[in-house]
């Protein structure tokens, strides 16, 4: 876990969301041994790939009006 956190923080992702998105995947690809592999793989990018979806999906919708007023 140590190193996944020091992989990720970096990029400025929190540790809480670190560490819940990394035991989510453990739990999908078969616990703390075997699942290690594939979030270590390729350099964490299973582990970048679901903390920037997690984000995406958590992150505020910002609608902005593209008219603008004028007094004429």
């Amino acid at each position: 876990m140590d190193a996944a956190l020091d992989a990720m923080e970096p990029f400025g992702f929190s540790r809480n969301l670190i560490q819940s998105t990394v035991h989510t995947l453990l739990k999908v690809y078969g616990g703390s041994t075997e699942g290690w592999v594939f979030i270590e793989d390729s350099g964490y990018a299973l582990l970048i790939d679901t903390l920037l979806e997690k984000q995406a999906n958590s992150s505020p919708r910002v609608t902005y009006c593209c008219c603008s007023l004028s007094s004429k």
